[in-house]
């Protein structure tokens, strides 16, 4: 008897165990990872180096690019030195923050008062650049600064402040506060607002900061780009900035109080829209700007500027990010090959070394089961531009493994 219960015992330990592989077999099948792997491996280009922008061995150079400084020389070794009319600037923005309107009109008038007129004298007296007013004469805000940005008056400049502000100290107070705001301490006033007195002064630095945010300014950066101008009570007047035009300059300010003092300043912008490597056209436009402090001529000064704008524009180019093809990432499985993700169209963007630079590698969700290709995007970022470029697996993707190949699996197939 003992004999024959153990001939039973057999098939039922058999089927126990092969019950046992069965169920274990099944929940290590079940409970594998059948996750798709992917990997990014884009690298940005090496980026251009904004460097050795000038060459010019006086005062102060800068160059700044959608409101950073991207480039510094100081060659007299203090931080500020006189920035003469180029002050006119501060003046221009203040008033648009204290009495704005918009492009297209002329915003309020003001009228010639006797202290006004006795400004003139005085500038005349000092060889001081000047519009020829007289008491009762009304001007819209406008023109008035049309002449203090595109004449350099002086004696206007003084003016509008006196209107806009009340007197000259509290415009200062004002602006003082406003630059503030902007992160500009640097910038001292001396007795006027039309920077004449040799103890207005600024770094280069801030001069392309507060240029920056003129050229933001629709009104203001209409004035500064306009060489010629026919202003009320005055005639036809001549933009001072004789850069104006040439390299796609389109502003901003000269400036000179005295030998000895300034020598000759200006502040130079320029617009930089590109094209991709596929030819389409960006909407944004860069805004580039140049401050120069210290020229020993008026000549140097516009041959000095014009020179850091030519290369600023030919270093700072379009760099190419992305080809058409470019092998940018992979899937990767244990059920599949390794699988390329491959872009679909070219990319490129102004950029230059010190930015931040940020990808991501995003892929649309693939159904279980099937055999497609998967498609997705690369998402670019160079400081505050971005850019979003379609891509794709190189071939269809085995989304899922099958019973056969997760069998094989629990007992260590790897394709």
């Amino acid at each position: 008897m003992a004999r024959r219960t153990k001939i039973r015992i057999i098939p039922l330990i058999i089927l126990f165990v092969i019950v046992a592989f069965v169920v274990v077999t099944g929940i290590r099948m079940a409970t594998l990872d059948t996750s798709l792997s992917i990997t990014n491996t884009y690298e940005f280009p090496v980026l251009p180096e904004l460097s050795d922008l000038s060459d010019a061995n006086f005062g102060q150079q800068a160059v700044a690019i959608d409101g950073k400084i991207v480039y510094s020389k100081n060659n007299i070794g203090a931080p500020v030195m006189p920035i003469a009319s180029t002050v006119k600037t501060i003046l221009a923005l203040s008033v648009m923050e204290k009495k704005p309107f918009n492009l297209g009109e002329k915003g309020e008038t003001l009228s010639i008062s006797g202290t006004d007129y006795a400004d003139y004298t005085s500038y005349v007296a000092a060889n001081g650049s000047t519009t020829p007013v007289k008491i009762g004469e009304v001007y819209s805000e406008y023109d008035v600064l049309s002449l203090v940005l595109m004449a350099s008056s002086n004696n206007m400049a003084d003016t509008l402040a006196r209107w806009a502000f009340g007197s000259i100290e509290d415009y200062h107070n004002f602006a003082l506060e406003m630059l503030a705001g902007w992160g500009i301490t640097d910038v001292k006033f001396g007795a006027d607002a039309s920077g004449y007195d040799p103890a207005t002064t600024g770094s280069a630095e801030s001069l392309a900061l507060i240029s920056q945010k003129l050229m933001t300014q629709p009104v203001l950066a209409e004035i500064v780009g306009r060489k010629d101008y026919n202003a009320e009570n005055v005639g036809a007047i001549s933009n001072t900035n004789k850069l104006l035009g040439i390299d796609k300059i389109s502003g901003v300010k000269t400036g000179f109080n005295g030998d000895g003092y300034s020598g000759y300043c200006l502040a130079s912008s320029f617009l930089e829209p590109f094209s991709s490597v596929d030819g389409n056209s960006e909407t944004k436009n860069h805004i580039i700007t140049v401050a120069l402090l210290g020229a020993p001529t008026r000549n140097d000064s516009f041959a000095s500027s014009q020179a850091i704008v030519e290369k600023t524009q030919s270093i700072y180019q379009p760099v190419e990010l992305i080809k058409i093809g470019d092998d940018i990432g992979f899937y990767d499985a244990w059920w599949i090959d390794k699988t390329s993700i491959v872009t679909e169209e070219n990319a490129s963007m102004l950029g230059y070394s010190g930015q931040e630079t940020f990808a991501s590698l995003e892929m649309n969700s693939a159904s279980k089961n099937s055999t497609d290709t998967i498609t997705g995007s690369l998402n670019l970022q160079i400081a505050d531009e971005q850019k979003t470029i379609q891509v794709r697996t190189a071939e269809p993707i085995k989304t899922s493994p099958d019973l056969w190949e997760r069998f094989l699996r629990v007992f260590g197939w790897e394709r």
